[in-house]
């Protein structure tokens, strides 16, 4: 994870770029303050859709061991979990884009790399080692972000963040980089582009 190594190696990293996950509030009420009550509305919408729409983060931040069994004992098992991940944004019924946001045959080569490597399971230990990664936070390196969300996200995450670029772009799906890889690759070569003049 780029802010991870941006954070513990800041003088290695020109730039850190993401495609979202900064700027999520993580229980402290100094996340609102300041925040327009235009933001903070906003703000309580997503956090709202998290609550409804991510649940497997909680629980795999707390008990990543019981579905890697599954995983590496049923490809039924991985399939489900990876195209529930997949299929709209995580499962929230107000997602906007199509149902399937990313090609089938591309879901069944992830799935089946999982499945024949038997790191179905190991993929989930960053929720409970990091606890979902998150709260993504280091000073020094210029960030970007591409599908950053709401301006109040981007106000929380300036806050403890470098944070020189910030796009909004729109994903039908969880996984950014797979469904949408045309836009991420684009804002990765102009955060990069920006940070070399």
């Amino acid at each position: 994870m780029t802010p991870c190594l941006a954070a513990y190696a800041p003088g290695h990293v020109i730039g850190s770029h993401i495609t979202s996950g900064l700027g999520v509030p993580m229980g402290d009420p100094a996340d609102f303050e300041g925040l327009t009550e235009q933001e903070q509305a906003d703000l309580s919408g997503l956090m709202e859709r998290f609550a409804g729409g991510s649940g497997y983060a909680p629980y795999l931040t707390n008990r990543p061991q019981t579905l890697s069994f599954g995983f590496l004992d049923s490809p039924v098992a991985q399939l489900a979990y990876l195209v529930e991940r997949f299929k709209e944004f995580d499962g929230w019924p107000d997602a906007a884009g199509p149902a399937e946001p990313i090609d089938r045959d591309l879901l069944l080569t992830n799935v089946t790399l999982y499945w024949l490597t038997a790191t179905g399971g190991t993929s989930l230990w960053p929720y409970y080692e990091g606890a979902a990664a998150m709260p993504m936070n280091q000073t020094v390196v210029p960030t970007g972000v591409s599908h950053g969300g709401p301006a109040a996200l981007r106000e929380i995450a300036s806050r403890k963040n470098d944070i020189v670029r910030w796009a909004d772009r729109e994903s039908p799906s969880h996984m950014v980089a797979l469904a949408v890889p045309d836009d991420v690759v684009t804002e990765i070569r102009e955060f990069f582009g920006e940070l070399r003049r």
